[in-house]
């Protein structure tokens, strides 16, 4: 048990306050453990929640084993179907291919590692950004906090995550220095900010015209569209239903507001009020138009700091609004 939570503390987790976007809880060497524990004792089955916890060391209800299986799915070595605690965990065709091939010359694997490290959207930020030769802690510092919003408390976990799991792919190695960036990147989603795209859910669109990307954010270690409707309000769905859409930004036309999703990607019109199965909300009228929050039922200290953290970031841009309408948002 000692060794299992000194893995952990590699990650530099734990500590309290401010925080900014997602990222991995733990780096790409010690996911790889992780999926390793689940693989020794499940194979390629799909099993319980509660017994890859288990093999962790931990307890379902632990907050620790949330944190771990959302850095697994940011990696791309899990899938998980159901929520809460009847959620199934099976590793991916990604994981398989680093466990079980054991050439030590393999291409395939070699590159199943590189998208692993990839995989997260803050390191695939800081490729982009500053590519192969990795820029100095202090400035990688600045660019989390300044640009990225993290507590500066984190960044330091941060940053050792990223340096660990690309050296483990390979990918600081002075044979790739040669290596087009675009090459290692080619597979990661051509989805960013700006791109039009149209949500598919289900074998069927769900915009009446495609909508403008104004956001990427990560959730519970999968990543969301955020886009702006025509009715001025935001609204997020999963990257995997999302298609590109080689158009111009439509004519602002009325549409029903963008479905509330759980996580996992089931979508729900919002009621007036709600509080039903594992998540709860609120909607407050505001004008003509209305604000709402959902959010889990049961949720964690630290699930909570990010929420508030959330809300207060909300809270500001309502304010820059309402200055820039000319407006008092304090009278």
């Amino acid at each position: 048990m000692a060794e299992q939570n000194d893995l952990d503390k590699r990650v530099g987790g734990g500590v309290r306050g401010r925080r900014g976007p997602n990222f991995p809880y733990i780096d790409l060497p010690t996911a790889i453990q992780r999926v390793q524990q689940v693989y020794d004792k499940e194979d390629r089955n799909e099993a319980p929640v509660n017994s890859v916890a288990s093999h962790w060391g931990y307890k379902v209800t632990s907050s620790s084993t949330d944190k771990v299986i959302g850095a697994l799915k940011s990696y791309g070595l899990i899938e998980t179907t159901g929520s809460g605690d009847d959620r199934m965990i099976k590793l991916s065709e990604q994981a398989l291919d680093i466990l079980e091939d054991e050439r030590p010359d393999s291409k395939e694997r070699a590159q199943a590692l590189k998208s692993a490290a990839l995989g997260p959207a803050i390191h695939q930020d800081i490729r982009v950004k500053y590519g192969k030769k990795l820029a100095s802690d202090e400035t990688l510092r600045t660019f989390l906090i300044r640009e990225k919003g993290y507590n500066r408390k984190k960044v330091d976990g941060i940053i050792s995550n990223y340096r660990a799991s690309i050296e483990h792919a390979g990918l600081d190695s002075a044979e790739n220095e040669s290596d087009n960036l675009d090459d290692e990147t080619q597979d990661l989603s051509p989805i960013s900010v700006g791109t039009m795209v149209q949500w598919v859910s289900q074998g069927s669109t769900q915009f009446d015209s495609p909508r403008q990307v104004i956001r990427v954010d990560d959730f519970d270690g999968e990543q969301f569209v955020v886009v702006m409707q025509p009715n001025g309000v935001e609204g997020a769905f999963p990257m995997s239903q999302a298609e590109v859409a080689e158009v111009t930004p439509p004519k602002a036309d009325p549409v029903a507001p963008l479905p509330l999703l759980k996580p996992g990607g089931a979508a729900q019109e919002p009621p007036a009020t709600q509080n039903t199965g594992d998540f709860k909300t609120e909607t407050i009228a505001i004008g003509d138009s209305q604000a709402t929050v959902t959010w889990p039922k049961r949720i964690s200290k630290d699930e909570f700091e990010d929420l508030d953290y959330w809300l207060k970031g909300v809270l500001r841009k309502a304010m820059r609004d309402a200055s820039q309408a000319g407006e008092d948002p304090d009278s």
